[in-house]
C-alpha cells in the first residue's frame, strides 16, 4: 500500500501536519516511535500547554541561522488562525492577560487528545511504537522501520522533533535521518533550559523566587523584570529560561558573566536613598532584615554572607561605603553561568536541519523533492512562552498541506 503522505513523528508538528494533509483529502499515515502521540505536548507549560503567544507572528522572537525563514509559515498560519483552529477542535483558549494563550481547561492532555481525535476523524491512520530507521527517496518514498517494516508514500514529512526532553521520545534521530539524505545539520544545543551557576548562592536560596532583571554585559543581553527561581544548581524560572537561548549561544565562548538586578524598580541613587532612609528609621534592626517586605526574607542575608558581611549586625553599623557596596550588589549581583542542565531539562533545541536547504514557503527539501520538514527538527528556535508551539502548529500546517499537494 502506498500512502499519499507519511509523517514521521506524532508530536505537535507531526499531528498538525497529518491533520492538515488528511483534511485535504490525502491518505495519511503517522509513524510515532512512542506508545502514543503528543507526549511532549503533555509536558508543555507545566502540563497546562501554552498554546501560543500574542507576539508569536513576529520573526524577531525566533533564533536560527536565518530567522526570516519563519516568515512564510507564520504568515500562512498565524496566531489568529491557530486560535480559531483549536476552537474548532473544541479547545477554546484564554489569554492570561500577558499574551500567553492556554486552553480554557488549562490541560495539555486536552490539546493532545483533540488533535489525535480530529486526525483520526479525518481518516488519518497511525502506527505507534514505530521507530523509523531510514528513508529512501522516491517516488515513491520508502520509509524503513525497525524490525524490517516498510511503508511507501508519495511524500514524507519529517517531524521528529529535536533533542530536548528525550523522555518524551525526541532524541535527535530526525537529524540522523536528514543527514543520511545529504542534509546538513547545524550544531545543536539545549534551549529554554535552567542555568548552572558557579558558587553556592543557589544552595542558600533553593526554592526562593524573586522578580529581577538578568543581564549579560559581555553579550549585551538583558531580560526582565520577570520571575527567577534559585535552585541548588543555579537558576530557573521564566527569567532564566527566557534568556537561555541567547546564553546558550554565548556559552560557546566559555563561562558567561551575568548580573542580577534584585531590585529592578529602583536605580542606584534611589536604592541608596531608600537604604539610608530605612537605616535611619530602624537603626536597631539586623542588616539581614533591612529589606524585609522588599525582597524575600532569605535573599539579603544570603547576599551579605556571600560578600563576607555579617547579616546579624545592627543596621546602625552600616557605613556609607558599605551601603554603596550593598547597592552595587543589589543592582548588579555578579553570577557566572557555567552551562545549562542539558537535554533532559530542555524544552527546545537550538540548531537543526540547515534551513538554507529547505524552501521557506512550502518547507520542502531543496535536495529531495517530496521530503518536507516541520517543527523542532529545523534550525528554528523560539523564545520561551508559546513561540515554539506556534512554530510547530504553523510549520506542521504548511508542511502537511504542501505534502498533500493542496497548497
Amino acid at each position: 500500500m502506498t500512502y499519499d503522505v507519511v509523517v514521521v513523528g506524532g508530536g505537535a508538528a507531526g499531528l498538525t501536519a497529518g491533520l492538515s494533509a488528511a483534511r485535504s483529502g490525502a491518505r495519511v499515515l503517522i509513524l510515532e516511535r512512542g506508545p502514543r502521540p503528543g507526549r511532549k505536548i503533555l509536558v508543555t507549560g507545566n502540563g497546562r500547554c501554552n498554546l501560543t503567544n500574542a507576539l508569536a507572528d513576529g520573526i524577531e522572537h525566533y533564533r536560527g541561522a536565518e530567522p526570516r525563514f519563519c516568515f512564510g509559515a507564520l504568515r500562512r498560519f498565524p496566531v489568529a488562525d491557530t486560535l480559531a483552529f483549536f476552537a474548532k477542535l473544541g479547545v477554546p483558549s484564554v489569554d492570561e492577560g500577558d499574551g500567553h494563550y492556554y486552553p480554557r481547561s488549562f490541560s495539555a492532555a486536552d490539546v493532545a487528545d483533540s488533535l489525535e481525535l480530529a486526525y483520526r476523524e479525518a481518516g488519518g491512520e497511525m502506527v505507534a511504537n514505530a521507530r523509523v530507521a531510514g528513508l529512501t527517496p522516491g517516488p515513491p518514498w520508502v520509509v524503513e522501520g525497525a524490525g524490517g517494516r516498510r511503508w511507501s508514500a508519495r511524500t514524507v514529512v519529517l517531524a521528529t522533533g529535536g533533542r530536548s526532553a528525550p523522555k518524551t521520545g525526541s532524541d535527535g534521530d530526525g537529524f540522523s535521518l536528514a543527514g543520511k539524505l545529504g542534509h546538513r545539520v547545524t550544531p545543536v544545543a539545549p534551549a529554554i533550559v535552567p542555568l548552572k551557576i558557579a558558587g553556592n548562592l543557589g544552595h542558600f536560596l533553593q526554592g526562593v523566587k524573586v522578580t529581577a532583571v538578568l543581564r549579560a554585559p559581555r553579550s549585551g543581553l538583558i531580560a526582565g523584570p520577570a520571575e527567577l527561581m534559585f535552585a541548588h544548581y543555579g537558576v530557573s524560572g521564566p527569567l532564566a529560561l527566557g534568556l537561555s537561548v541567547e546564553i546558550g549561544l554565548a556559552l560557546a565562548d566559555g563561562p558567561l558573566d551575568l548580573e542580577l538586578d534584585l531590585v529592578p524598580e529602583m536605580g542606584r541613587e534611589e536604592l541608596s536613598a531608600f537604604l539610608q532612609s530605612r537605616s535611619e528609621a530602624h537603626p536597631r534592626r539586623e542588616l539581614g532584615n533591612l529589606l524585609l517586605g522588599v525582597l524575600p526574607r532569605k535573599v539579603l542575608p544570603a547576599v551579605l554572607r556571600q560578600q563576607g558581611i555579617d547579616p546579624g549586625k545592627p543596621v546602625a553599623v552600616l557605613t556609607r561605603e558599605t551601603r554603596e557596596r550593598l547597592v552595587g550588589l543589589l543592582n548588579a549581583y555578579p553570577l557566572v553561568c557555567t552551562g545549562t542542565l542539558g537535554w533532559d531539562e530542555a524544552a527546545a533545541t537550538l540548531g537543526g536541519v540547515d534551513i538554507s536547504e529547505v524552501e521557506p514557503k512550502t518547507l520542502e527539501s531543496r535536495i529531495h523533492p517530496g521530503l518536507f520538514f516541520a517543527g523542532e527538527v529545523l534550525d528554528v528556535c523560539g523564545e520561551c512562552g508559546g513561540f515554539n508551539l506556534q512554530w510547530a502548529w504553523s510549520s506542521g500546517y504548511v508542511a502537511g498541506l504542501n505534502a498533500a499537494g493542496a497548497d
